[in-house]
């Protein structure tokens, strides 16, 4: 195994600073190995690849300094403790949570687009759960593949439109948050993963940002195994258990809020996980396709490919038929 004497802070949570390029707290310093410290404050890594770029490696830093200067203390920062190991979710507080009488609005969604039988298969497969903390609020379980929970994420939908509610405030939570278990320690995994352990390594994997369009597209394209990041992130720990299989990565549209598009920063993440032989591609389907109007709304891969009945709000496939017609169950 190599080893490397100076390597970038991924101490969790992550601590940046201030980048001496672009001014933004996007920046993270190199470790040296050696004494647990950090190199010199400008010696590090710019998290806006895009709008900024700026890479200050320890090469670069000796060969104009050629030895570690003397500092003051205070110039390089002590490392954080370590954190604790990784903290799971006891299975038995997942499994009170998946009664399939209790209310819940986005189960109820899924009745409404696919019907009561393919809506059960898909709140098992993915492993569903309910909240008392908003009335009708759903629980995201994250699951590993030897079925260990990282997390839960409890979210309220409109049981009608499929929508988040947003307003008056963004309705989303953690089940250990809401818990108050002090030593917690999150550490996120993909949505879905859980499904690798019953799956051919043939399968491809598809990666969207959503929970609920991950749910959605299990019945939209079955060839694939779904899974989504609950967001933008794709650390790279992430894709670890996705090694040799083939990924293909569904951005939203959206807009450059200064960091670039959805597709420009997973394009970029594709780029550093294919270095690392993984094998995936993004998709340009929802890029092309949104307008500008959609772009501002954040239109994924659902929206583009779910209509829905006006009357009874089934969900219809190209040729203006139910897909739940398309369901064997």
């Amino acid at each position: 195994m190599n080893y490397y004497r100076f390597h970038l802070d991924n101490t969790r949570p992550n601590r940046l600073f201030t980048c001496p390029s672009c001014n933004h707290k996007t920046l993270k310093r190199y470790v040296d190995e050696e004494n647990n410290q950090y190199l010199p404050q400008d010696v590090g890594r710019c998290n806006r690849e895009v709008n900024c770029g700026y890479h200050f490696t320890p090469k670069h830093y000796f060969s104009d300094h050629f030895a570690l200067p003397e500092r003051p203390p205070n110039a390089i920062l002590p490392l954080p403790r370590k954190p604790p190991a990784q903290t799971f979710i006891d299975k038995g507080l997942m499994q009170r949570t998946l009664s399939a009488n209790a209310n819940n609005h986005f189960k109820s969604y899924l009745k409404t687009l696919f019907g009561p039988e393919p809506a059960g298969y898909l709140a098992e497969k993915f492993l569903i759960g309910t909240s008392k903390h908003w009335p009708g609020a759903v629980i995201f379980w994250q699951i590993n593949v030897r079925g260990q929970i990282h997390a839960g994420k409890v979210m309220l939908y409109d049981a009608s439109s499929g929508k988040r509610v947003k307003k008056p405030y963004d309705h989303i939570q953690w089940v250990h948050a809401l818990q108050k278990w002090p030593d917690f320690k999150l550490h996120q995994c993909f949505f879905g993963l859980h499904q690798l352990a019953n799956v051919p390594t043939s399968q491809p994997i598809a990666v969207v940002e959503s929970e609920k369009t991950a749910i959605l597209m299990t019945l939209i394209f079955p060839k694939y195994v779904w899974l989504a990041s609950g967001g933008m992130g794709l650390q790279e720990d992430k894709f670890e258990p996705l090694a040799k299989r083939k990924i293909i990565l569904f951005p939203d549209a959206g807009i450059d809020r200064g960091q670039g598009t959805p597709y420009e920063k997973w394009l970029l993440k594709a780029e550093v996980l294919q270095k690392a032989d993984y094998d995936v591609s993004v998709s340009t389907l929802v890029e092309k396709a949104a307008t500008g109007t959609q772009r501002q709304q954040g239109f994924d891969l659902a929206d583009y490919l779910i209509q829905q009945d006006p009357d009874f709000g089934w969900a219809l496939t190209e040729n203006d038929y139910p897909v739940f017609w398309n369901t064997n169950f």
